[in-house]
């Protein structure tokens, strides 16, 4: 359960950090998005 979780979370920061690069976006950008999306997990 546990590795499967940790799995899907580093998918969604691979996904995340694909996209940040495709528009550009700076690595503060990319630091709110994964804060958003812990945010979001754990909540």
């Amino acid at each position: 359960m546990a590795a499967a979780l940790g799995f899907g979370l580093v998918l969604c920061n691979l996904v995340i950090f694909d996209i940040s690069l495709d528009f550009g976006a700076s690595y503060g950008g990319y630091g709110a998005l994964l804060l958003l999306m812990n945010a979001a997990m754990d909540g």
